[in-house]
């Protein structure tokens, strides 16, 4: 077994030796480096990450929705906006399920258009939410806010490029997220 030595400078600027006793399998069933072993199994957890992601996205929208009907004849006023967090639920859920089929069938699939999309409509879902509950009581932000926010919305792809999907899902989470 190799005795690893690795020097640590502490904040107080002293150096400091520690031995680490380290062993080095590579392995047997592959033959493949250690680190694309990670990446593979990385890979095929991403699938059941994003599964459980989705559906728990999914699970928020329909318990809201469920509660939202049965508190029809209630005076809150959260509830004639606690619908829109519902509808980002389930559009969100719906994204992180075809992030998961990404990852299954690849890229290049009709799946790199819709996801963006899907992703954009989940955002804007949530950004009017959060607008309509800052001002359930009175108006406190006008509709300057969301106006200068869809503003600084398209720039974003105008600037790097109308045509790459990554551009619209950056600036969707940058400003709408």
């Amino acid at each position: 077994m190799p005795i690893v030595l690795v020097r640590l400078r502490l904040l107080i600027g002293r150096r400091v030796w520690l031995k680490n006793i380290t062993k080095y399998r590579r392995p047997k069933a592959t033959g493949w480096p250690p680190y694309l072993v990670v990446m593979a199994v990385n890979e095929r957890l991403l699938e059941v990450i994003f599964f459980f992601y989705g559906l728990a996205f999914i699970s928020l929208g329909i318990v809201i929705i469920t509660q939202v009907r049965a508190s029809k004849g209630s005076k809150l006023r959260l509830i004639n906006v606690i619908s829109l967090l519902a509808f980002f639920g389930i559009a969100h859920g719906f994204n992180e399920f075809i992030d998961m089929f990404k990852i299954i069938w690849g890229k290049g699939t009709i799946l790199d258009i819709v996801g963006p999309v899907v992703l954009i409509l989940s955002f804007i879902f949530l950004f009017w939410f959060g607008f309509r509950l800052i001002n359930i009581d009175k108006m406190r932000l006008g509709l300057w806010f969301p106006a200068i926010i869809a503003l600084a919305f398209f720039s974003l792809p105008l600037l790097g490029g109308l045509t790459k999907p990554d551009m619209w899902t950056a600036s969707a989470r940058y400003f709408l997220g």
